[in-house]
């Protein structure tokens, strides 16, 4: 099976670089990048991402906003996104599930924690696929 594709989304360039590391040490190898929400939705209905992972605050189009319009396509709505931002609340994050984030990990956040989240979305986007 081919390793999981996962769209990084951050408007931080050091952000990306660091996901990326990271997620490429813990196995992944396929990746798509943006910086806005815009970039979020445009890359999720041509590349069919496994996965999101996305911040909120980015310029033109923020990462709620990139959320609505991924849950109201058809074609992206089966994606699921895991909200990371440093600006978030426990309202905020209950908000961000209701939207339908699969999860919202507060920056700074553990490798650990980030891979367990990813994990998790994948296995559950697998199992949604398959049913």
């Amino acid at each position: 099976m081919d390793s999981p594709l996962i769209a990084i989304i951050d408007d931080e360039a050091s952000v990306v670089r660091l996901n990326h590391s990271l997620l490429r040490r813990g196995g992944y190898q396929r990746f798509l990048f943006g910086t806005n929400g815009q970039d979020a939705v445009t890359l999720a209905k041509e590349g069919q991402p496994d996965l999101i992972l996305m911040d909120v605050l980015m310029p033109g189009m923020n990462g709620i906003e990139a959320l609505r319009a991924l849950k109201k396509s058809t074609q992206t709505a089966h994606i699921p996104v895991i909200i990371l931002s440093a600006y978030t609340h426990a309202p905020e994050k209950d908000d961000l599930v209701k939207l339908g984030a699969f999860a919202v990990l507060k920056k700074p956040y553990s490798f650990s924690a980030l891979l367990d989240l990813i994990r998790r979305a994948l296995v559950a986007h697998e199992l949604a696929r398959a049913s």
